[in-house]
């Protein structure tokens, strides 16, 4: 008998199985639970939208002083034409 999708699902729940409040929480608990270190993670959980989330990641960025010359911006297909003008506002030196 094979894996069904039930199965894995069934799976993600055990592993993932905090109350989340946001996708930054959830996000962060699966890098940690496949061996990233907290200390290595930045946190922004204040967006609502992929377009805060870019705005809000650079302010996170600036804070620790890291110099970011690109960036990828992951997002649902539909989201895909405002997170390109979107990116392109977000001034990065380089």
């Amino acid at each position: 008998m094979g894996t069904t999708t039930l199965d894995i699902k069934k799976r993600k729940a055990d592993v993932y199985d905090r109350d989340y409040q946001t996708d930054c929480e959830f996000y962060a608990d699966v890098l940690v639970k496949n061996g990233v270190a907290i200390e290595a993670i930045l946190h922004e959980d204040k967006s609502g939208h992929t377009k805060d989330n870019a705005f809000f990641s650079r302010r996170v960025t600036d804070e620790k002083g890291l110099v970011i010359k690109k960036a990828i911006i992951c997002c649902k297909s539909y989201a895909l034409s405002t997170s390109i003008s979107s990116g392109r506002n977000i001034d990065c030196p380089g």
